[in-house]
């Protein structure tokens, strides 16, 4: 497996997609907020590794969650592909452990992610950076994500101990308002509990493992 790179060092680029090369040359040229690195090039796209950092505000705070990004050769008209490496507790995204109890949808893939701006909400006009911000929404807000995509089943565990925290939400007409839901303690327990496992130092690496 490739080794993550720091963004000073990291040189990502791209043979054929005119917008993708635009993209990364200005992750090269500094902005670079997820440390977005290479992976390497195929027959399926450019694929590209990035770091989420738990917002300081949230459950997640103090881990780090590696997400690898496929890009296919129809982006910007079709969304990349994205899928977290690193294990953790969130309703929509789905656990990459193999624990059959921990999913909601058993057809789906370990680390999927169900994200409005990957499915009917794509636009052209975002870009790589747009879309993890939109990820990095998830992680702050897991409660009102729920509302936001129109399910949040991806990961039944998650979504249970939420419990009314997901389901009702304070709303401003017909969508969530933006102020923070106060989440169950047995949720925040568990979730930490899962930070603390797989997020921490080393934890990216047991979690890719825990997939082969």
């Amino acid at each position: 497996m490739a080794s993550l790179a720091h963004t000073d060092s990291a040189r990502v680029s791209c043979s054929h997609n005119s917008r993708l090369e635009k993209e990364l040359e200005e992750l090269n040229d500094g902005w670079n907020p997820y440390n977005i690195t290479s992976l390497g090039e195929d027959s399926d796209g450019v694929h590209l590794r990035a770091i989420l950092r738990g917002p300081q505000d949230s459950v997640y705070f103090g881990g780090e969650f590696v997400v690898d990004i496929t890009v296919t050769p129809d982006y910007p008209f079709k969304p990349p592909l994205l899928k977290f490496m690193t294990n953790i507790l969130h309703p929509c995204i789905v656990p990459t452990i193999s624990v059959a109890e921990h999913r909601r949808f058993t057809s789906s893939e370990g680390g999927g992610i169900d994200l409005l701006e990957l499915k009917d909400r794509w636009s052209p006009s975002i870009t790589l950076n747009d879309l993890l911000d939109r990820v990095l929404w998830l992680l702050r807000y897991p409660a009102r994500a729920t509302v936001r995509t129109g399910h949040g089943g991806c990961c039944q565990t998650a979504s249970d101990l939420l419990g009314d925290a997901a389901a009702n939400p304070p709303t401003s007409g017909l969508h969530p308002v933006p102020t923070r839901t106060v989440l169950p303690e047995q949720f925040r327990n568990a979730a930490r509990s899962w930070v603390t496992a797989y997020a921490l130092e080393g934890g990216a690496q047991k979690s890719e493992d825990s997939l082969d």
